[in-house]
């Protein structure tokens, strides 16, 4: 079996491509709800590769101060060396460090897994907001009715239009 396609590139963007969709996904679950609901308490999602590990959502204290405080778009991504950094989910640091620890196929189909396994946690909270928007909606239609019920009360009762 001949390899005639250049697997650093092809590994580049496949990753790429992956963290793109999950920065949509994750720009969606920032999304306000109508009515507004809470956003979900984020569970830890940790890789660790060879000489780096990488966790999602970025713990705050990676999260240089004056930057955007939603910590659930940054990555941490940890060296064995001992640096470590937080970055935008959708950017080139990343990208380039997923890609370069990856030396063999196993390696880039556990970061595709990691990847997707995180977007597919936000999809699932994402699904879970707008049920509970919809469920407050719910319960709070019968008091609008009763609203209604009592405005029409008081105008008939001043001798006014509904």
């Amino acid at each position: 079996m001949s390899n005639n396609f250049d697997i650093p590139t092809i590994t580049k963007k496949l990753i790429n491509d992956e963290l793109r969709q999950l920065s949509r996904v994750i720009d969606k679950l920032y999304d306000p709800t109508t009515p507004p609901t809470p956003l979900p308490r984020p569970k830890t999602f940790l890789l660790r590769l060879r000489e780096a590990s990488f966790e999602w959502p970025s713990p705050p204290s990676l999260i240089p101060p004056g930057y955007c405080p939603e910590r659930m778009r940054y990555i941490a991504v940890r060296s064995y060396n001992n640096w470590e950094y937080a970055c935008w989910i959708y950017d080139l640091p990343v990208t380039n460090t997923l890609s370069d620890v990856c030396k063999t196929p196993r390696d880039v189909v556990a970061v595709l897994r990691y990847l997707r396994s995180i977007r597919a946690w936000c999809e699932a909270r994402i699904r879970g907001r707008h049920r509970a928007a919809m469920e407050i909606l719910k319960q709070q239609e019968k008091f609008v009715k009763i609203l209604q019920a009592e405005h029409a009360v008081n105008a008939l009762s001043k001798g006014g239009n509904v």
